[in-house]
């Protein structure tokens, strides 16, 4: 009863919430090289209205390591910037990333 709302997405990291937003950074529900579909596995940072729980953004990349089976895989928990308002991510993959609260790629 104390929940406001609850996404489909999820993950192995902690979210952190920043100035009305909640952003993650997980995997996608897809198969790793399914080579029937040509769908690799993927990697996202995804934004949430912390509020309503609207998805306002998401990110999706490839893994380039996609021979890890998905069980041992961990993702960092990204952090933020009160200052800028710009979150930061390190994925999986050996990615660096700076996002910008409305989901551009800074660096």
């Amino acid at each position: 009863k104390n929940v406001s709302w609850v996404a489909e997405t999820g993950g192995r990291a902690t979210p952190v919430i920043l100035n009305g937003r909640v952003y993650l950074n997980c995997r996608t529900p897809d198969d790793i090289n399914d080579p029937v579909q040509k769908v690799h596995a993927r990697e996202q940072v995804v934004c949430w209205d912390l509020k309503s729980g609207e998805d306002l953004w998401r990110d999706k990349f490839i893994v380039f390591q996609p021979v890890i089976p998905a069980p041992r895989v961990g993702w960092a928990s990204m952090c933020g910037d009160q200052e800028t308002g710009n979150v930061y991510m390190h994925s999986f993959g050996g990615l660096m990333r700076c996002y910008s609260p409305e989901g551009e790629i800074v660096w």
